[in-house]
């Protein structure tokens, strides 16, 4: 699984990528259910590929695991989406096929995303934030407080001839 999870320790300012394991322990994220779509597949093989699984059982859950995992990593907050106003045909058919597939397959979500969701469902909703300093602001997620962060915001406040008022005193990294 890609991790574009750049973190920053707050101590050391030692930045690292961080994994699904280590995202679970800092979040302390609930075990989570084993992502076993091939089972619900060729248990009650919706009409879209019943016959497919039933020529080619091996090729067809192959091929309808990966349009899951697709689709779940399309969806913003890691949950069953509803489908759209799409016409019908055969997209909405297998559309449609894949959101019920996933509905049975309850909470379970592929390898490494269930400590995302349950990080993105937390109450107060900052456990990862855009590095404002970041050089990369599209993968450069990070704890709050993080020790780049810190040290840029002192610095720009060490430059400014008035700190704001609104903002604290100086932060301290740790």
């Amino acid at each position: 699984m890609f991790y574009p999870f750049l973190v920053a320790d707050p101590r050391t300012g030692l930045q690292y990528r961080l994994t699904d394991t280590g995202l679970a322990e800092l979040s302390l994220a609930p075990v989570s259910t084993e992502w076993a779509p091939g089972w619900a597949i060729v248990d009650a093989p919706d009409p879209v590929w019943r016959e497919s699984v039933a020529n080619a059982p091996v090729e067809t859950i192959s091929a309808v695991s990966v349009a899951l995992g697709d689709l779940v990593l399309a969806t913003d907050d890691l949950r069953v989406p509803v489908a759209g106003s799409l016409q019908d045909g055969r997209a909405r058919r297998h559309l449609d096929a894949s959101i019920g597939l996933w509905r049975r397959l309850g909470d379970a979500l592929p390898e490494g995303l269930a400590p995302v969701r349950h990080v993105l469902e937390l109450p107060h909703g900052n456990s990862l934030i855009r590095c404002p300093w970041s050089r990369d602001r599209s993968t450069r997620l990070h704890l709050p407080r993080c020790g780049l962060c810190m040290r840029a915001w002192n610095k720009s406040l060490a430059q400014s001839p008035r700190p704001p008022k609104a903002l604290p005193l100086r932060l301290e990294a740790g």
